[in-house]
């Protein structure tokens, strides 16, 4: 009977090359055939170590809620160890909760997977004191990476930057972005590559910093943030992050990346065969060469010069967007109708007077139909992240926090009126009754891009 379980162990251990284990002096580990992650409860910090290198990918990282750090609960841990399985396959996972009086006890899950290169943490807090507590900030690791290599050259970073933030290639000292990043070089004359960011997106935003070329920083902010009242304990399970050390090819360690992003947030891509001509770029000099207007008769003339230069014949059609973007007090957005994008244009870059929606296409209806009438397909851009001043005054549940005037230093503070100050203020709108899928939708529009 004895061997028949010890068979069985060995067994459970070989075909899921995962291991759970603690011991009596503190530290706590799970690991699989890659990397064992080593939680030290006297000193409040962790370790991750490649298997197959032999060698320590991070030393004494710590992790922190605020300015509650790690090291600051040292020798007052509860850890859990767990068998999970979920759509990364089975693995295992620490579940780490600090202990103290009178502090938000700090939440930090790591976990690992057979099946998978890379390791998951989730942050979380406990909010043990009287007072209710708004989550911010949470970080998940700062530590220093490849303790063990004394020279790494030929460094470079690519940040994971997107909308209108650039994205660059770089070897500087001091580095950070938004959402991930990688860094890779050379050691010994072999590559060596890390991806770190988000793995799932929900509440926060993703940063990560990399200060020379060693020091990494990974963590999330919500400006906002989540109200945790007393009592009450949040797992930020939908905002999980990746670090992955084990792909050293950094092509290779990107796709994985993106392919673990694309299961854990199950993206199902729509893409579409056929190219998008944006008449604000079309409009703008520096860009387009200001060869057509960033209006709806622009925008028609310009389908029109896609027909005749017999580009339908390859391409099947075309979409052409039309982007009445308005930076004013008073502007088209929130009210997204004919008449206010008839009635205001944009004097930013190159000027769109009056309107953006002009005769015989002053409305989206006539706009729509005249595009596809000529092979193309009319999309039209809105920004829900802006306000306009009239709409906010006008419809206050349906802004931000439900007031018309929600300040960002203080969004839940008394209503202050800030005059001719969008930045002062909480911008975003989501229209109401009066949305997007209202007058837009009715008007044939085949789809919206903000």
């Amino acid at each position: 009977m004895k061997i028949g379980l010890l068979s069985f162990i060995l067994l459970a251990i070989i075909t899921f090359g995962l291991q759970l284990c603690s011991n009596t002096s503190g530290e706590h580990f799970i690991e699989n055939r890659n990397v064992k992650v080593t939680f030290n409860a006297t000193k409040g910090t962790y370790d991750i170590f490649h298997k197959l290198d032999q060698q320590y990918l991070v030393r004494d990282a710590i992790f922190q809620i605020h300015n509650h750090i790690s090291t600051e609960y040292s020798g007052q841990f509860d850890v859990e160890m767990e068998t999970v399985e979920n759509s990364n396959g089975r693995g295992q996972s620490l579940s780490i909760r600090s202990v103290s009086a009178g502090k938000p006890n700090v939440l930090l899950r790591i976990s690992v997977y057979h099946e998978t290169s890379f390791i998951e943490l989730v942050c979380g807090v406990e909010n043990s004191t009287p007072k209710v507590f708004r989550l911010k900030e949470m970080l998940v690791i700062e530590a220093d990476i490849f303790p063990e290599l004394p020279l790494i050259e030929h460094v470079k970073i690519l940040d994971g930057n997107a909308g209108g933030g650039d994205t660059r290639v770089t070897d500087t000292l001091i580095f950070m972005c938004h959402n991930n990043a990688l860094i890779t070089f050379k050691a010994d004359n072999e590559q060596k590559s890390l991806v770190l960011g988000g793995l799932s997106y929900s509440s926060y935003e993703k940063q990560v910093s990399i200060f020379n070329h060693r020091s990494i920083r990974l963590y999330a902010s919500d400006s906002v943030g989540r109200l945790i009242r007393p009592g009450e304990s949040y797992w930020a399970d939908q905002d999980k992050f990746y670090i992955n050390f084990m792909i050293n090819n950094p092509f290779e360690a990107l796709e994985y990346y993106a392919l673990a992003l694309k299961d854990e947030q199950k993206i199902e891509l729509n893409p579409y065969t056929f190219p998008t001509v944006c008449m604000w770029y079309v409009n703008y000099d520096e860009y387009g060469g200001q060869t057509g207007v960033n209006d709806s008769k622009g925008a028609v003339e310009e389908m029109q010069h896609i027909k005749a230069s017999g580009f339908l014949e390859y391409a099947g059609t075309v979409g052409v967007r039309l982007v009445p973007d308005n930076y004013g007090y008073n502007n088209q957005q929130g009210w997204w109708d004919n008449e206010h994008f008839e009635k205001y244009g944009s004097t930013f870059h190159t000027p769109v007077i009056p309107g953006h929606l002009k005769a015989p296409y002053e409305t989206l209806e006539k706009f729509g139909n005249a595009i596809k009438e000529l092979g193309g397909l009319p999309f039209l851009y809105v920004q829900t992240s802006w306000r306009s001043e009239d709409y906010a005054q006008q419809f206050p549940s349906h802004m931000l926090f439900n007031k018309s005037y929600a300040r960002r230093d203080n969004p839940i503070s008394e209503e202050v009126i800030v005059p001719l100050i969008h930045e002062a203020t909480w911008n975003a709108c989501d229209g109401g009754e009066n949305n997007i899928e209202n007058p837009v939708r009715k008007s044939g529009i085949f789809a919206i891009s903000e």
